[in-house]
């Protein structure tokens, strides 16, 4: 675990996960806002582009924290692996539901179906994100001061 930034200690990397929760965020909220600008139209190549871009750091962001992070926790507190595992399927769904989006990115523009989506997506993922902080604070006993 020589390139975990758990070696520090848990505030760093409580500092660290959180900062790339809010990098992805503001990938995420760009995009968000830049599909509900009606004053110009995103062509479908930027949005694939973007999203490819979101699914990638997400991906990086998830292998640390199930690798990193959640085997600290597992092995800390054994009681909670059940909680990191069920984090683990959400990574996976929120991946599922990227893919489908680039894979449906055409329909972007041509309708509400596809930004409903996007918008449930987002809304999935904040929520998600919201536990994922709980479940943090409580596995490396943070105290909440330091959130």
């Amino acid at each position: 675990m020589s390139d975990s930034f758990l070696n520090e200690g848990s505030r760093p990397f409580y500092t660290h996960f959180t900062c790339e929760h809010e990098a992805i965020d503001g990938v995420i909220h760009d995009l968000q806002r830049d599909l509900n600008d009606v004053s110009r139209k995103l062509p479908t190549s930027q949005i694939a582009g973007r999203l490819i871009q979101l699914r990638e750091m997400m991906s990086r962001h998830f292998l640390e924290e199930e690798e990193g992070c959640f085997d600290e926790i597992c092995a800390r507190q054994p009681h909670m692996c059940t909680e990191t595992k069920q984090l683990e399927q959400t990574h996976k769904m929120l991946l599922e539901i990227v893919d489908e989006l680039i894979a449906d990115v055409d329909e972007a523009n041509s309708g509400t179906a596809w930004r409903t989506r996007f918008n449930r997506f987002e809304h999935t993922m904040m929520a998600h994100e919201n536990d994922e902080r709980t479940l943090v604070r409580r596995g490396l006993m943070l105290p909440e001061e330091d959130a």
